[in-house]
């Protein structure tokens, strides 16, 4: 009997320092590209706070695609009006709050005089309670809706504060539209303006995995894409891409290929 055995190790060797080649030489192509991303954020992004900026300075430094100087938190250029916007929520909310609480306490006084209490109704030929009436149910609600209003532009106005001007203010530019409260008006915006003191930065990676190198960085920022709505500084930033191997993946890709994220690829 003849035997044959093949030695595989060699193969296997070569296969394998083949690989760890091929996913160099992909990581060397997106990383430059996804450097002149960040740059470019860097040299043209919005800048007020520069938290967004020293954000993806954060994620490309992580990341591995070059070295990003991460500017200093500075003050908002607009804290002032940021201060008066978030100062009038506060007040409106105080008012409304305690008219609306000020009509329940008055329909709770008249029952009282009239003999009545919160659990039930005393004589037959009374007439029904201010309290049952649907007006004070809906005064009632409207209560508890800005009982809930006053309590966030309270932490909004303390948050703000202890920042020292350098938070995120969302919704600041909401306009501030006339409702009834009770039997009266006041203004409110739809939405509250809520205060983000917290930095929160960025974060990055890059890897090779399959027949792609992903680079994956991201602000954290609560506002970026507030911001990127408003100005398209992602878009412009993308632009700046010449390698036509490397393009912007959707997340779902992503997901699939490594489990996370938005990122930008090279494709073998």
């Amino acid at each position: 009997m003849i035997e044959l055995k093949t030695e595989t190790d060699g193969f296997r060797q070569n296969a394998a320092v083949a690989e760890r080649n091929r996913s160099k030489a992909m990581v060397q192509t997106v990383q430059p590209q996804a450097a002149v991303v960040v740059r470019h954020i860097q040299d043209y992004g919005p800048r007020t706070t520069n938290r967004l900026i020293a954000s993806y300075a954060e994620a490309g430094n992580e990341a591995g695609i070059g070295r990003f100087v991460v500017p200093p938190i500075v003050p908002d250029p607009d804290e002032e009006e940021h201060r008066a916007v978030l100062l009038r929520q506060l007040q409106i909310a105080q008012q409304s709050f305690a008219f609306l609480d000020w009509q329940i306490t008055a329909a709770q006084r008249y029952d009282a005089s009239r003999g009545y209490d919160q659990r039930r109704r005393t004589g037959r030929k009374k007439k029904a309670r201010r309290m049952s009436q649907p007006y004070y149910k809906k005064i009632r609600q409207q209560r508890n809706w800005w009982r809930r209003r006053l309590e966030a532009a309270e932490r909004a106005w303390v948050d703000f504060n202890q920042a020292e001007g350098t938070a995120i203010v969302v919704n600041a530019l909401a306009a501030f539209r006339e409702v009834g409260i009770g039997t009266a008006t006041t203004h409110v915006t739809k939405r509250a303006i809520t205060v983000r003191k917290k930095v929160y930065g960025g974060s990055g990676k890059t890897v090779a995995t399959g027949d792609m190198a992903f680079v994956h960085f991201v602000s954290h920022e609560p506002h970026v894409k507030l911001v990127q709505r408003n100005t398209r500084f992602m878009s412009d930033a993308l632009k700046q891409i010449e390698e036509p191997r490397v393009r912007r993946v959707s997340k779902r890709t992503f997901v699939r290929s490594v489990g996370e994220g938005t990122a930008w690829t090279q494709a073998a």
